[in-house]
C-alpha cells in the first residue's frame, strides 16, 4: 500500500458505470488464493531466493479445482534454467 500524491493507492480495480463505481477487487497478481488462504508470491519468492542453489525464480498461481489456485514456481540454478 502506498500514497500517490494525496491519494491512498489500494491496488483495487473498479469500473465507473451509470454514475457509480463497481469495485472489482484486487488487480494485484502477487497475492495467490489457495485453500482459503492468501499467500504472497513475493514472500514465497524471497524464501526460495534464500536457497544457495537458486539464482532466480518466479512464483505464479495456477488454476486448481480443489484449492482455487496452486502455488507453483520456476527457478534457475547454476546448471538448470526453469525446471
Amino acid at each position: 500500500m502506498k500514497f500517490l500524491s494525496l491519494y491512498f493507492f489500494t491496488g483495487d480495480g473498479a469500473q465507473f458505470i451509470e454514475n457509480s463505481y463497481k469495485i472489482l477487487g484486487r488487480s494485484s497478481v502477487d497475492i495467490l488464493k489457495t485453500g482459503g488462504y492468501k499467500v504472497s508470491a513475493v514472500q514465497v519468492e524471497s524464501t526460495l531466493m534464500g536457497h544457495p542453489d537458486i539464482l532466480d525464480c518466479s512464483v505464479v498461481g495456477l488454476p486448481d479445482k480443489t484449492w482455487g489456485q496452486k502455488v507453483s514456481h520456476g527457478d534457475a540454478s547454476e546448471n538448470v534454467w526453469f525446471r
